[in-house]
């Protein structure tokens, strides 16, 4: 599977521990998390469950329907505890995994579901050798369901797996007949994000265009369908998202643009991160200094969407690919896809450092910059890397 050996490697040494008995794989939509479970279950005796947003009752007689399936037998089955004893005699002392996707929405189905299916694991099914994989396509259902400290989950030895969008070293894969520069243009509309990869694979970045953001299902995978699952109101959220893609980074800017005091700003922002949608940075020599904190979109199919389709809603959805291309992204690709070319070099030194081929060896690659208070803006250099050479600190700057 292009791009997950890491992955693989993971899940794969999970099913054969003695100690973990629950992965937790999640990440947005798109990223080929079930591709990647699927894979790694494939050899073995499994039963794969998909969650829907309904009753606990149904959600229940909906998982027995598969597992009766499997066990040729007539179940009555209407209490989870119930499943899980019914997943034990299926199982009948062999290892076995089960598989549930869509994960939030069984937890969600009833409010002890989670509870329950986390004591199930520590009683019975981890006992026996059964090993449980729970998918979510959401950041913020696994951080409050499993991940974080109020969690039932959290004293339980897990191995969690966030699946992310692709390198660019990785992604112009889907291109080999592309130029390089129109490679770097893929990736800078995809994101690296897999189901749009393999959706424009040999694509031109018009044909790219018109196949991501002007039809519903290339939409499905940005970002407002991540705030669509986790949010009830997600009108200002959009609105911070477009101040970014923008180029307003510094709370100050944000709150001048948008119209909200920073007091609100910062609190969007904490839930666009928490989503995954939004990361936050300091200069890589000075982690701690407040003052020169400033945002960023993290993938750049949502920083695209936000910067030239959305201004322009009306022709997006007219479905005008050419106009668009012509009259709102390519006179300013060039200055778009700075940032982008920005993280493609990071990776590049990153793989660089790995294989020992720069002069120093780097711990640590970041930016740094200076506020501009007057302009309300920051400058300084693309990249910074951080290491050593012949025994001394050594420092790396930058330009892309």
């Amino acid at each position: 599977m292009l791009g997950r050996d890491e992955e693989i490697k993971k899940l794969e040494e999970f099913l054969r521990s003695e100690e973990e008995s629950v992965a937790v794989v999640y990440g947005r939509k798109g990223m080929g998390k079930n591709a990647l479970v699927s894979e790694v279950v494939a050899s073995e005796k499994y039963l794969w469950f998909t969650g829907y947003p309904t009753t606990g009752d149904m959600e229940i007689r909906m998982m027995a329907t598969v597992l009766q399936g499997r066990m040729e037998e007539s179940l009555d089955i209407e209490k989870p505890e119930e499943l899980f004893d019914a997943i034990l005699a299926w199982a009948d002392e062999e290892k076995a995994t089960i598989v549930i996707d869509q994960y939030g929405a069984f937890a969600q189905a009833e409010n002890d579901f989670n509870t329950a299916l986390r004591d199930a694991l520590v009683e019975k099914l981890g006992p026996a050798g059964i090993k449980v994989i729970l998918i979510l396509d959401s950041c913020l259902q696994a951080e409050k369901l499993l991940l974080g400290a109020k969690s039932p989950w959290k004293d339980v030895k897990r191995c969690d797996i966030m699946v992310d969008a692709l390198h660019f070293s990785q992604a112009r894969s889907f291109y080999p007949e592309q130029s390089i520069e129109e490679q770097f243009l893929l990736y800078g509309m995809t994101g690296g994000i897999p189901a749009l990869l393999s959706m424009t694979a040999g694509m031109n970045p018009r044909e790219a265009l018109e196949a991501i953001f002007l039809n519903e299902t290339g939409q499905s995978y940005l970002a407002g369908n991540a705030m669509a699952q986790d949010l009830r109101e997600y009108s200002y959220y959009n609105r911070m998202l477009r101040a970014l893609a923008k180029g307003y980074q510094r709370v100050n800017q944000i709150s001048l643009e948008v119209g909200k005091p920073k007091d609100v700003v910062v609190p969007y922002m904490n839930t666009l991160m928490a989503l995954g949608l939004v990361t936050k940075e300091t200069p890589v020599t000075e982690k701690t200094n407040r003052r020169k904190t400033r945002y960023s979109i993290v993938n750049h199919a949502d920083s695209f969407w936000y910067r030239f389709l959305l201004p322009r809603y009306d022709l997006t959805m007219e479905g005008d690919a050419e106009k668009i291309w012509d009259d709102i992204v390519e006179p300013h690709l060039n200055e778009y896809m700075q940032d982008v070319f920005s993280d493609i070099c990071h990776e590049y030194l990153e793989m660089k450092s790995a294989a020992g081929e720069l002069p120093c060896k780097l711990d640590e690659i970041g930016n740094w910059w200076e506020n501009d208070d007057e302009k309300k803006t920051t400058n300084g250099f693309d990249l910074v890397g951080l290491g050593v050479m012949e025994g001394e600190r050594a420092t790396v700057f930058c330009r892309c």
